[in-house]
């Protein structure tokens, strides 16, 4: 599989969209849906970066059973932003869908 490096900003937002969670949580949610493990070396540099452009906002919660933690929700911004995502990675596939696809039907004559 290709890598999510690149869209990982976008692929933690439509995470948060269905709830706000913590960093353990998103990572498995992502993991779940196939994005393979996503370590916390690459995801909390994401969740830092996605925090100062106003697009996702995070406050500690106090556990009964550990430690505080931080958890993660998406913002109004953060909503718009996906959105312009959303929009550009269709496009996006649609060029790479037509060039990649149609080589590839090449390649297999």
């Amino acid at each position: 599989m290709i890598g999510i490096r690149g869209i990982l900003d976008s692929l933690v937002l439509a995470v948060l969209l269905e709830e706000p969670a913590h960093g353990y949580a998103i990572s498995g949610r992502l993991e779940e849906l196939g994005a393979g493990e996503v370590a916390g070396g690459t995801l909390y540099p994401v969740l830092k970066k996605l925090k100062t452009a106003g697009h996702i906002a995070a406050e500690w919660e106090i556990g009964e059973s550990g430690p505080a933690r931080k958890v993660y929700e998406l913002t109004a911004e953060g909503r718009a932003h996906l959105i312009e995502q959303q929009d550009d990675w269709r496009q996006t596939k649609t060029v790479v869908d037509r060039i990649l696809l149609a080589q590839g039907a090449k390649v297999r004559k």
